[in-house]
C-alpha cells in the first residue's frame, strides 16, 4: 500500500512479535514526528513500544536551511519514551561512493550517540532504562550504552576540539563485507503480518524491520555489490556482535609503520646483487600482499598495502639509476685515470721517435718504410720458436703500429649500441694495455739478478721471482697444503730463516719494527743454501755448469737484505717487498781491501815506532857521535810521529767508512763523555788549561759504535786543547732535547770564519790559522763521518777570534728501544 504505513502496522508486528518471543526489535524507520491524520495509529504504537520494551528506535542528523544548521531529528517524544535505547543510522562512502567503514559513536558538538547495531546490543546487555520524562533527551548515563574504552575502532585525535554546531564522528572501524545474505533470514512484513511464516522461527531472533522497495528503500553500494540500508546494519550488528570489525591504524602510525617497513626492505634489497635485487622486490611485494591478507583475515587489522608496495616498487628502478650512475662515474673515472697515465707515458711523436730509433740501429729504413736486410735477420732470431706468428715482412710494421696505437688508445672509441656496454669496453681496452705492462714488469722483476719477494701485511707472499725461487726452492708456498702445515713455521719466516743477520737479531723482531717505525730496512746477512735444493733448482732452470750460483752449495753466500714498505692497492702501506742482493763478491774484495789496509798500516806504523824508541832510546849519542844538531833529531822525530798519526787516521777512518747499522749497540753518552773528559785533562794539563764538564741529570743512550764515538769525541777534544792558548778553558756538554743527543766541546782558540766553516770537514783540508799545529787533516772529517754513519750530524758554531763549539748531535733512543735491543 501507500507509504508511509498507518503506525498501527508497526504496532500490529509488535504484538506478533512478542507473541513469538523475538528477542529484540531494531526499526530502521524513522518516526520523527506524530501523524496529524491518525492521532490512533501513534498511540497503539506507542502502547505496543511500551509492552514490548525491547525496541530501538534510529535517530537522523540532518541540516535545516540554507545556512546548513546540523540539527539531530529524534522519533517523536511519544515514541521516545518506550524506546529501549536510540542509534544513529548513518553511514558514509570512501571518495568513490563505496561504503566500507563507519562511526560507532556520531552526534552534534558530541559524539555520544551509538550505532544502530551499537544501541541494540548493548540495550541487550544492559537492560532497558527507565524513560518516565516526556520530552526528548540525550543519555546522561554511561551505563545506558557501553564505556568508550570497550568500544573497537579508531578514536578522534585527543587534543581535537568539539564543534558545537557541527557533527563529531568516533570510534572509526571497517567493514568486513560478507556474501549477499550471509548469516541473515529475510522475511517478508506482510507474510509475517499474514501468519505465512510460523512464529517459531522468530523465537529469540534479533529484529530488523526496514524498508527494502525499490524506491522506498535506501540501496547503498558496498563492495560486494549493492545491498538494502536495512540488511547492512543487520550485518553491521553481526559483525560487532561477533567481533569482526576491522581495525584501521592511525595515519602517524601507518606513515611509521610504513616507513620503517621499507626502509628495512630497501637497506636489505640494496646491499643485493642486481639480480638477487629484482626477485628479492617481487617477493617483497608478494610477502607484503599475504601479509596484508593475512591481517585482515585472521588478525582483522587492515594495514593499507599501497604506500607500501609503491616505496618498494618505485625504489627498484630508482636503486638501479643509481647504481647506474655510479657504475658509469666510476668507470669514466677509471678511463679516465688510465687514460692520463698512459697519455703522460705517451708521445704524440711516438711512431717517429720508434722509426728514427731503428734507422739508428740498422734495422729499419725510414725513406722505402721497410726494413733492413739486418732487420728481417733480426725478426727472425725474435720470431724464432713462434713458426705461428705473423709473416715476418710485416713484423716491425706490427710494432711500430703498436706504438702508435698505445698514444691514442686512451682518445679511441669502442664501437656499441648500449652506453654502459661501450664505456666497459673501453675500459677492457684500456685494462688489457695496462695489462700488458704490468706483465712487462713482472717480466723484468723475474729476470733480476736479485731476488725478490712480495708479500702482504699478513706475510702472504703473492710475487716472487726467478732468483727467490732458486735461492729458497725449499720454502715456497704449496697453496694445496697451505692449511695442513698449521704446526709448522710461516712459509715467509721459514724461507727468511736462512738468512743469519748480522747484528743477530730475529726476522719476526726486525719486520715488527718495519711496521711500527716505516724505516727502509738494510742489513746484512749471511745465506746458507741447501745443496739438494741448488739441484734441483738447476735441474729446473736447465742452467750451464759455469753458473756461479751452484759453484759450492754448502759456501755460505753474503747477502745484503733490504725491505721496505708501500702501497699498491690501498691508500694505506699495504705490501712488504723484500729484496736479497748477493754480495759474496763484493764483501770478499772489500775484506781483502781492509786486510790491505790493516796489513799496510801495521807494516808503516811498526817500522815508525821502532824508530820512535831509537830516537828516544840513542837520542845523546845520535847528537855527539854523529854530528846531527839535536833539533835535526827533534825534527825526524816528529816527521816520523807525523807519519804514524796519518797511518793511525787513514786506519780509523777507513773503520769509519766500512760501520754498518747492524753492527750498532746501545751507546751510554755518559760513559763517552766521562772517556774523553780524561782524554782532555790530560792533555790540558801541559798548557794549564782548564776543563769544566756540564752534563744533564737524564740516561742518554744511542745505537752506535762505542770505540768510533769515543775516538770521534776525542778527536774534538784533542782539536780544542791543540788550538787553544795556554790558561784559556775548554768546557764539554751532553745534553739531551726530546729525541735529540747532543754533546758538545767549547774552546777559546783562534775559531772559524764562516768561508772556512764549509771546508773544515772535508779530507785532508787544514786551516791556514792552523798551520803551525801537525796534523794530518783527517780528524775533523773522521768525526763527520762518524756522525753521517749514525745518521746524525755534526754542528760547527764559531767566529774568529772568538773560539769554536763543535756538537756531535745524534738521535736519543727511548727505553722501549733499549729493552728492544736488550
Amino acid at each position: 500500500g501507500r507509504w508511509p504505513w498507518p503506525r498501527k502496522q508497526h504496532a500490529q508486528l509488535l504484538h506478533i512479535l512478542q507473541a513469538a518471543n523475538a528477542g529484540y526489535v531494531a526499526f530502521d524507520i524513522v518516526f520523527p514526528e506524530a501523524d496529524l491524520n491518525d492521532p490512533q495509529s501513534d498511540r497503539l504504537f506507542a502502547n505496543a513500544l511500551k509492552a514490548y520494551s525491547r525496541v530501538i528506535l534510529p535517530i537522523y542528523l540532518e541540516s535545516l536551511g540554507q545556512q546548513g544548521q546540523v540539527v539531530e531529528s529524534p522519533p517523536y517524544s511519544l515514541f521516545y519514551q518506550h524506546a529501549a535505547a536510540l542509534g544513529h543510522v548513518h553511514l558514509y562512502g570512501d571518495e568513490d561512493g563505496v561504503i566500507r567503514s563507519l562511526y560507532l559513536k556520531e552526534g552534534v558538538g558530541r559524539a555520544f550517540w551509538p550505532h544502530l547495531s551499537l544501541a541494540l546490543l548493548n540495550a541487550a546487555k544492559v537492560g532497558t532504562p527507565d524513560k518516565s520524562q516526556d520530552s526528548f533527551h540525550p543519555p546522561s548515563s554511561a551505563l545506558e550504552y557501553e564505556t568508550a574504552s570497550d568500544l573497537p575502532g579508531l578514536r578522534r585525535p585527543p587534543g581535537e576540539a568539539y564543534p558545537s554546531l557541527a557533527i563529531v564522528r568516533d570510534y572509526y572501524n571497517l567493514l568486513a563485507m560478507p556474501g549477499k545474505q550471509q548469516g541473515i533470514r529475510h522475511y517478508s512484513y506482510s507474510d509475517v503480518m499474514e501468519g505465512s511464516i510460523p512464529i517459531e522461527l522468530l523465537k529469540d531472533k534479533w529484529v530488523f524491520v526496514g524498508a527494502t522497495a525499490t524506491g522506498l528503500g535506501d540501496r547503498l553500494v558496498t563492495p560486494v555489490g549493492s545491498m538494502n540500508g536495512v540488511e547492512l546494519n543487520a550485518w553491521i550488528f553481526q559483525s560487532l556482535r561477533s567481533g569482526h570489525l576491522i581495525a584501521a591504524l592511525e595515519g602517524s602510525q601507518l606513515a611509521w609503520l610504513t616507513f620503517a617497513l621499507v626502509f628495512l626492505v630497501v637497506f636489505w634489497l640494496g646491499q643485493r646483487s642486481p639480480r638477487l635485487f629484482l626477485v628479492g622486490t617481487l617477493l617483497t611485494v608478494l610477502l607484503m600482499l599475504i601479509a596484508n591478507s593475512a591481517g585482515l583475515l585472521f588478525f582483522r587489522v587492515w594495514l593499507a598495502p599501497a604506500s607500501a608496495l609503491l616505496g618498494v616498487l618505485l625504489f627498484y628502478p630508482l636503486w638501479s639509476w643509481l647504481r647506474a650512475e655510479s657504475m658509469l662515474r666510476f668507470l669514466h673515472a677509471e678511463i679516465e685515470q688510465l687514460s692520463q697515465q698512459q697519455a703522460r707515458d705517451s708521445d704524440q711523436h711516438k711512431r717517429q721517435d720508434a722509426e728514427v730509433f731503428l734507422s739508428c740501429t740498422g734495422l729499419w729504413d725510414a725513406h722505402a718504410q721497410q726494413p733492413t736486410p739486418k732487420g728481417e735477420l733480426a725478426s727472425a732470431a725474435l720470431m724464432a720458436g713462434f713458426h705461428e706468428a705473423n709473416n715476418q715482412g710485416r713484423f716491425w710494421q706490427e710494432q711500430l703500429q703498436q706504438s702508435q696505437d698505445a698514444t691514442t688508445l686512451s682518445l679511441s672509441k669502442t664501437a656499441g649500441v648500449e652506453v654502459i656496454s661501450r664505456t666497459i669496453a673501453r675500459l677492457n681496452t684500456i685494462k688489457e694495455n695496462d695489462l700488458r705492462n704490468r706483465r712487462l714488469i713482472e717480466g723484468s722483476l723475474s729476470q733480476l739478478q736479485d731476488a725478490v719477494c712480495m708479500v702482504t701485511l699478513c706475510g702472504d707472499i703473492f710475487f716472487v721471482n726467478e732468483r727467490f725461487k732458486l735461492w729458497f726452492q725449499e720454502t715456497q708456498i704449496d697453496s694445496t697444503n697451505h692449511h695442513a702445515a698449521t704446526h709448522q713455521a710461516h712459509p715467509l719466516l721459514k724461507a727468511l730463516a736462512r738468512l743469519e743477520l748480522v747484528s743477530g737479531k730475529d726476522w719476526p723482531k726486525v719486520i715488527g719494527q718495519l711496521y711500527q717505525q716505516h724505516q727502509q730496512f738494510s742489513e746484512e746477512a749471511t745465506f746458507r743454501p741447501v745443496k739438494a735444493d741448488v739441484s734441483q733448482a738447476d735441474a729446473n732452470l736447465a742452467q750451464t755448469e759455469t753458473n756461479p750460483d751452484l759453484d759450492d752449495a754448502a759456501n755460505q753466500r753474503q747477502i745484503l737484505c733490504q725491505a721496505g714498505l708501500v702501497s699498491i692497492n690501498a691508500g694505506y702501506l699495504d705490501t712488504l717487498i723484500f729484496t736479497f742482493t748477493d754480495i759474496s763478491q763484493l764483501k770478499a774484495a772489500e775484506n781483502a781491501r781492509t786486510e790491505a789496509l790493516s796489513f799496510l798500516s801495521h807494516d808503516l806504523r811498526s817500522p815508525l815506532v821502532s824508530v820512535l824508541a831509537i830516537l828516544e832510546r840513542y837520542r845523546n849519542q845520535l847528537a855527539h857521535h854523529s854530528g846531527l844538531p839535536a833539533e835535526a833529531v827533534d825534527d825526524i822525530e816528529a816527521l816520523v810521529r807525523k807519519n804514524l798519526d796519518y797511518a793511525e787516521s787513514f786506519l780509523q777512518l777507513s773503520k769509519a767508512d766500512a760501520l754498518v747499522e747492524a753492527q750498532f749497540m746501545p751507546c751510554d753518552l755518559h760513559a763517552v763523555l766521562d772517556a774523553a773528559l780524561v782524554q782532555a785533562k790530560a792533555l790540558a794539563t801541559v798548557k794549564a788549561i782548564s776543563v769544566s764538564c756540564h752534563r744533564c741529570e737524564q740516561d742518554v743512550w744511542v745505537n752506535g759504535d762505542m770505540s768510533l764515538l769515543e775516538r770521534a769525541v776525542n778527536n774534538l777534544v784533542t782539536n780544542a786543547i791543540k788550538f787553544s792558548p795556554e790558561g784559556s778553558s775548554v768546557s764539554l756538554h751532553l745534553d739531551k732535547q726530546q729525541e735529540q743527543a747532543l754533546l758538545s766541546v767549547t774552546d777559546q782558540g783562534p775559531g772559524i770564519d764562516e768561508e772556512d766553516q764549509r771546508k773544515v770537514f772535508q779530507r785532508f783540508r787544514r786551516l791556514n790559522q792552523t798551520a803551525s799545529e801537525t796534523g794530518a787533516g783527517l780528524g775533523l772529517h773522521f768525526v763527520a763521518t762518524v756522525a753521517r754513519k749514525h745518521k746524525g750530524r755534526i754542528l760547527l758554531n764559531s767566529r774568529l777570534n772568538e773560539g769554536a763549539t763543535f756538537t756531535l748531535q745524534l738521535r736519543a733512543i727511548q727505553e722501549s728501544e733499549l729493552f728492544d735491543a736488550s
